[in-house]
């Protein structure tokens, strides 16, 4: 790629570097999960800086996901909430599908909500309920302080459980937690700690044992459980116990864990062509702002750096973004699950499930292997194939002409030119402008197929063709194979 030097200062529409639809769009992508037509020509009327700040703003003061009547339910209650043979298949579906409808409107927040869900791995697929109660706490700090989420998420009961510490007793540590607390979660591997210092913490975290109820509150046995002897951690001796081990890990190690949070955001949202010149711009408003990441990312999406053009079309979607970026884009409704009992009837799961990102199931405790690791000779025609399925299978699952048909007149007048609309269908569905003209050529015959040569030059072709949805169909279809398609 081309090395990006711009700085973190504010980005500030130039002749050279406008506010147009290109970094429009490229916002909407990193910042959330794509924007619609008319979420773009809004954007465009606004300051950017501006835009950053209210959508920030807003994310910051957003409820949590309501429980939808199961998320705090023990495995008997839940078993009856649903009936024993529909239990596992049906409250998964409803949760990909509430998590589906929250990433689709949520911009920031759910695209936090998912960095979270890669980077700080708990599942418990058999315990739906957990499951939901984990996603709740990383909707809850995806833009709030994340020393108070790092504090909370150990106490989550499907952490408890996924790594162990609900096994940690007194006598018999078990160190699972504490290792990946700071080899995967604050620290990075052999970043500041010894293997002492993990030792002592899994004495410090014991006592989390206790459900008087399966799948209910997992309670502190102080008494049993956890033991009370003296710990030394980073060089500090006491009779510790949970928090107090959190609040010694970012006194002892603020910059360590700024500059490691910092290095995921930026991979994350701008580039895995580090520049650590910025992360390290970026992992000091950490600190002056005491662990809160709002600042961080209001700092980094409103920056030159962001928007430089060497940042746009550089990152490879993963198949989240492959699915749910086109699904918000062209505006698609979801399909409706009641009476279903498979999450894989649903078919955005399903085409997840099949590009191995089952969003309840990271493959392992470091989560999903992001950028290139999605890109491969196999991969890459299955992505194609997958996508082109989709949008066939929406075909049965809602009113797709008129989807595909209110996609093409939220971009065009009426009576635009019929090239004009080939391309800007396919400029909207990518990062950036083709390079090469014939693949825009072979998008405009695409497009045309079927359509009598006459009908564009004697004026009785426009959008209100009777089968525009159609040829939109089929030139998305088309898109799905260019390359460029796969970049973010």
């Amino acid at each position: 790629m081309t090395c990006n030097f711009s700085g973190l200062a504010p980005y500030i529409p130039t002749t050279e570097k406008p506010w147009n639809a290109m970094r429009a769009k490229h916002f909407y992508r990193r910042f959330g999960f794509g924007g619609t037509p008319d979420m773009i020509k809004n954007a465009l009327t606004q300051n950017p800086s501006d835009l950053v700040d209210d959508l920030i703003g807003q994310a910051s003061v957003l409820p949590t996901t309501p429980d939808p009547g199961w998320g705090y339910l023990d495995k008997e209650e839940g078993i009856q909430y649903v009936g024993e043979d529909a239990y596992w298949h049906h409250l998964r579906a409803q949760f990909l599908h509430m998590i589906f409808d929250d990433l689709r409107k949520d911009q920031i927040r759910g695209r936090m909500t998912m960095f979270m869900h890669g980077l700080f791995v708990s599942r418990r697929e058999n315990n739906i309920p957990y499951m939901y109660q984990s996603y709740l706490t990383k909707q809850k700090y995806a833009v709030g302080n994340f020393k108070d989420f790092i504090h909370d998420m150990g106490l989550d009961a499907c952490m408890i459980r996924y790594l162990n510490n609900y096994d940690n007793k007194a006598g018999k540590p078990n160190e699972n937690y504490a290792r990946e607390l700071y080899e995967l979660f604050t620290l990075g591997v052999d970043n500041g700690y010894t293997e002492n210092d993990i030792k002592e913490t899994a004495r410090a975290f014991t006592g989390y044992n206790t459900e008087k109820t399966s799948w209910g509150v997992i309670e502190f046995n102080k008494n049993d459980t956890f033991d009370d002897g003296e710990k030394t951690i980073f060089g500090q001796t006491g009779n510790w116990g949970y928090s107090d081990v959190i609040n010694i890990l970012f006194d002892q190690k603020p910059t360590e864990i700024a500059t490691y949070i910092c290095t995921k955001l930026y991979e994350y949202f701008v580039s895995y062509t580090k520049n650590e010149d910025i992360i390290a711009g970026l992992a000091q408003t950490f600190l002056e702002n005491n662990y809160e990441l709002a600042p961080v990312l209001s700092q980094l999406f409103k920056s030159e750096h962001f928007f430089d053009e060497a940042c746009i079309g550089v990152l490879v979607k993963s198949p989240l973004d492959l699915v749910i970026l086109h699904d918000h884009e062209v505006s698609y409704q979801t399909q409706d699950i009641d009476g279903l009992n498979s999450m894989y009837s649903l078919y955005p799961f399903s085409a997840l499930y099949n590009l191995e990102m089952d969003l309840l199931r990271p493959p392992n405790v470091s989560g999903w292997i992001e950028h290139k690791a999605w890109i491969n000779s196999v991969s890459v025609s299955e992505r194609i194939s997958r996508m082109q399925n989709y949008s066939r299978q929406h075909n049965n699952l809602t009113d797709s002409a008129k989807t595909y048909i209110n996609f093409a007149k939220d971009l065009f007048d009426i009576d635009e030119n019929v090239e004009v609309v080939a391309r800007g269908i396919v400029d909207f569905c990518l990062s950036k402008e083709i390079i090469y003209e014939p693949e825009y050529q072979e998008a405009i015959s695409v497009f045309k197929e079927g359509v009598p040569d006459n009908y564009f030059n004697d004026g009785i072709w426009n959008l209100n063709y009777p089968n525009l949805s159609g040829q939109v169909k089929n030139l998305i279809d088309y898109i799905f194979t260019i390359p460029e398609f796969q970049l973010k």
